[in-house]
């Protein structure tokens, strides 16, 4: 599965360094209708047998190649990969780059989700929301997904620092059903000038919503350096991971996405 800490962004995102952002807000509405701020990274780069949209070779998603992935924006984003590897997972990551905002200290992902393909494909998946501060140096990954793997199969959040993933208990629509949409909303903070955690400071990792019900995590694990060469980015990422397939043949998974945001914002008080 994927490591987020492990992260090698896109040439998209590798900006020249901006001024700081002034706002206390980011807001990135509808993501799904537009490939802007949007890129692909997989194992290898390229394209998918000639096909569009072509695609970064970034670390943190495996080393099998998909064999082929497809991608399409609208009132519904579907996001499509097929797999012949029989050895491994076959992991492919979209990733959304919005406004930064340094001066933020609250980030809340909101979308729907539905599964696409074989319902047997999928081993985890993945959706993340991240702020990089230029300011301060500072990457805040809340890595999240549906592990969907026999003896797990419940939410987990990832350890950015440790480089792990950490089991919630939360059982509630992992695996995500076919044929509906799950709502799922996401929400962290951290506090400017916080040196706990080992001294990075905190990433607390606030509640997860299942189609209208809250669950509260009270998580805290530490947050990283941001490479200085990237600009302040408030986002948010989906990766698929598949399982192998069986020899000869070909496993394909995806989703369908709808009404899919990623906001930053400013609490004057943002404790643990």
């Amino acid at each position: 599965m994927m490591k987020a800490v492990l992260l090698t962004l896109p040439l998209l995102l590798l900006a020249t360094a901006a001024s700081p952002s002034a706002p206390r807000e980011s807001v990135s509405r509808d993501i799904q209708t537009s490939s802007a701020g949007w890129k692909i990274c997989t194992a290898h780069g390229g394209d998918a047998n000639g096909t569009s949209p072509n695609s970064e070779a970034c670390g943190g998603v495996g080393s099998n190649q998909p064999s082929s992935w497809s991608w399409s924006f609208g009132d519904t984003m579907n996001e499509n990969v097929s797999t012949t590897a029989t050895h491994n997972e076959t992991q492919i990551l979209y990733v959304f780059a919005g406004p930064g905002c340094d001066d933020c200290t609250t980030i809340t992902m909101d979308k729907w989700i539905e599964p696409t393909g074989d319902p047997n494909a999928i081993a985890n998946n993945e959706m993340d929301m991240y702020q990089f501060d230029h300011t301060d140096l500072r990457k805040r990954m809340f890595g999240l997904q549906c592990n969907q793997q026999q003896g797990t199969m419940q939410w987990q959040i990832h350890n950015v620092g440790g480089g792990y993933w950490v089991n919630t208990g939360i059982r509630d629509h992992c695996p995500l059903p076919e044929g509906e949409y799950t709502h799922v909303i996401y929400q962290g903070h951290w506090i400017i000038g916080d040196t706990g955690c080992g001294g990075m400071g905190c990433n607390y990792y606030d509640s997860l919503t299942i189609d209208g019900k809250t669950y509260r995590l009270g998580k805290k694990m530490a947050a990283t350096t941001v490479n200085p060469h990237w600009r302040s980015i408030c986002g948010s990422q989906d990766q698929i991971d598949l399982r192998t397939a069986q020899p000869g043949g070909t496993l394909t998974g995806g989703r369908n996405i709808q009404n899919s945001s990623v906001t930053c914002g400013y609490e004057e008080s943002s404790g643990p």
